[in-house]
């Protein structure tokens, strides 16, 4: 049986290969840091490769994005390294964010809050949040689908006022479906905060130690690399 990792070990690893993807300079150590933590995700975490790599895209295509006003100001000089910079070490530094969001469940990330004794009402807000964001994204592809079965072969005039249609209506109907939720929860008899469960390990000091050896060791090769350089 395939261990589960704690919030507080999976935090703890995140937090270490950030810290290292904006310390370190981006050259020659941004595809090093890319490859440990795809490594961690897929080995460590279990994460399926499939979810990861489409996970990236996102800020993928925005460091993508980044560096076409950051090479404007420098006059398209590509050899200007203060253009790669940013763009690297955003990617590099949600990379190793994502390994904490695909890896724990939001329920268990609640838990560990509370146990850190953040005020309840930031955990409540945080759990509003998220149910939010779930709704907004299954909300939204209902009426994308809704809109293409409609007129599937509409131009591109049509498309975009559709488009304005569905981002002119999608918050009403976000803040409808969470109106709905909210008195579905009092018609249970939900008041209180939110009472998070427990997670299914507990938290091992061996295992975090484990998983902060791999980052220490990147850290010491790159002070060696940085000294004999």
């Amino acid at each position: 049986m395939i261990r589960r990792s704690h919030p507080g070990e999976v935090f703890l690893t995140s937090i270490a290969w950030l810290s290292l993807s904006l310390v370190l300079p981006p050259l020659p150590w941004t595809l090093f840091l890319f490859a440990c933590t795809s490594a961690a995700a897929l080995v460590q975490f279990r994460i399926p490769p499939r979810r990861w790599f489409a996970a990236l895209g996102a800020p993928g295509a925005f460091s993508l994005l980044a560096v076409v006003p950051l090479a404007w100001n420098a006059s398209f000089d590509l050899s200007d390294m203060r253009i790669w910079s940013a763009p690297l070490r955003s990617f590099t530094a949600s990379s190793a964010v994502l390994l904490l969001g695909l890896s724990t469940p939001m329920m268990e990330l609640l838990y560990a809050g509370r146990s850190l004794r953040i005020p309840a009402p930031w955990i409540d807000l945080a759990f509003l949040l998220y149910r939010f964001a779930a709704a907004a994204v299954e909300v939204s592809a209902a009426m994308t689908r809704a809109m293409s079965f409609r007129a599937p072969r509409a131009s591109w005039r049509h498309q975009v006022r559709a488009s304005a249609w569905l981002s002119a209506s999608l918050f009403q109907r976000i803040l409808a479906r969470a109106h709905r939720t909210e008195y579905g929860l009092a018609a249970r008899g939900v008041s209180g905060w939110v009472v998070p469960p427990a997670p299914m390990t507990a938290f091992s000091l061996s295992m975090a130690a484990w998983s902060l050896c791999w980052p220490a060791a990147v850290a010491l090769a790159a002070l060696l690399h940085a000294r004999w350089r």
